[in-house]
């Protein structure tokens, strides 16, 4: 089993950094390698509501399903391969913590080099969510003069 668990600050309020990720169109915005990302069920995002993606690598599609999904507080979606991925978002001042947690199981070929992919995905899960955090950053300026 790979488990993969980060918590990053982003400088921006809870209820606009949970409704970004709840769009799932924005995904190929911060996550390096997915080409395009749609929700695939009507209605509201909520548990049991569906989603698709396409990425660069490999170049197949995956298929979601949100299993938690509590506003403000917990997102959590399941792939049809069975990796679960889970964020979780927690109020921080003007602030908001986010912990991204992601489990996978290794199958076949892919356990003999469980150690080596674990790095990789280390490695771009960091990445991914640095560029999440920039993207949402706020940028603070000082008050314009009156004058």
């Amino acid at each position: 089993m790979n488990k993969i668990e980060r918590t990053i600050t982003i400088h921006r309020p809870v209820d606009e950094v949970f409704a970004y990720l709840c769009e799932v169109e924005h995904g190929p915005d911060y996550i390096s390698g997915q080409r395009e990302a749609h929700k695939t069920s009507s209605g509201p995002m909520g548990i049991g509501s569906t989603f698709a993606t396409s990425g660069t690598f490999p170049r197949r599609g995956a298929t979601f399903e949100v299993t938690d999904y509590e506003l403000n507080q917990r997102l959590a979606w399941k792939a049809k391969s069975g990796a679960t991925t889970t964020w979780a978002f927690q109020p921080s001042g003007p602030s908001t913590r986010v912990t991204f947690t992601r489990v996978a199981d290794a199958h076949g070929l892919s356990k003999l080099t469980e150690s080596l992919l674990q790095g990789f995905a280390n490695g771009q899960v960091d990445q991914d969510l640095g560029t999440l955090k920039e993207l949402l950053a706020v940028t603070r300026q000082a008050p314009a003069k009156p004058w």
